[in-house]
């Protein structure tokens, strides 16, 4: 079980799956957006960055806090649909951390941004685990960067 002398700080690997999918998206929108994170905690505070890769490339910045083994974590994204659309998605995700995992819930409300066709505000709902990396050195040594 997590304790507070513990840190969430560290590179994890996540995959997620859309449960609900009221806009349509599920192919290009899913928790947390991208397979690489970096986690870090200072007290009981946590952000993130997650990436399409180490080096670089989009990414997400969720933010949030840490009550005993319970993650709270927000985030607004950007995604880009077309050439005439993004969307904005804002997610709250809910996690428990049991050992090197982290595994919970999110909730997605997409925004259109531009000339998007269907039906918006709409909801998205899924899960999500993130699993900490036994090692940064299996990682290139470059800071996990956005564009």
């Amino acid at each position: 079980m997590f304790s507070q002398t513990e840190s969430l700080t560290g590179r994890w690997g996540a995959v997620s799956t859309v449960s609900v999918d009221g806009c349509g998206l599920s192919d290009i929108v899913t928790p947390i957006g991208f397979p690489l994170c970096a986690l870090e905690q200072s007290g009981e505070s946590v952000g993130m960055t997650c990436a399409e890769g180490w080096c670089g490339g989009l990414c997400a910045h969720p933010s949030g806090t840490v009550v005993g083994d319970s993650v709270t974590l927000t985030s607004v994204r950007t995604v880009l649909v077309d050439s005439k659309c993004s969307v904005q998605v804002t997610e709250t995700d809910s996690a428990t951390l049991s050992g090197q995992t982290l595994s919970g819930q999110a909730m997605m409300t997409v925004n259109a941004v531009g000339e998007c066709f269907g039906r918006f505000p709409c909801l998205m709902q899924g899960s999500f685990v993130l699993t900490r990396f036994r090692s940064d050195a299996l990682f290139p040594a470059c800071v996990l960067t956005c564009q």
